[in-house]
């Protein structure tokens, strides 16, 4: 259960960047990921881990690749909050002339 607790505190962190992510230039946007890293850290006193099958042990990843999992994280946040934020579009058949067209489908408000 306490997994669970700290993957949901971890993803309401990352939303809470987002912005600030998507706003940042390339150059910048791993010194946020390190920032939100050390947030964790230090406010949750939590580690980025991964599992070591041979001994069967938990061991934190450390900066780099944090950061790393942090920057493909929001990128990836990033991306379905623009896919989501798009019109679904079909192709619609026109039974004149059988050509298809493209149709905006209504918002369901």
């Amino acid at each position: 259960m306490a997994r669970k607790l700290d993957h949901v505190a971890f993803s309401s962190l990352l939303k809470a960047h987002l912005d600030e992510f998507d706003a940042a230039s390339k150059l910048h946007r791993p010194i946020i990921a390190l920032d939100i890293l050390n947030e964790w850290r230090r406010m949750h006193q939590g580690r980025l881990v991964k599992l070591d099958k041979k001994r069967n042990l938990w061991n934190d990843i450390g900066d780099r690749k944090g950061r790393e999992l942090i920057g493909k994280s929001l990128k990836k946040m990033s991306e379905e909050k623009r896919n989501a934020s798009l019109p679904s579009i079909h192709l619609q058949k026109n039974s004149k002339d059988d050509t298809a067209v493209a149709v905006k489908e209504r918002d369901a408000t």
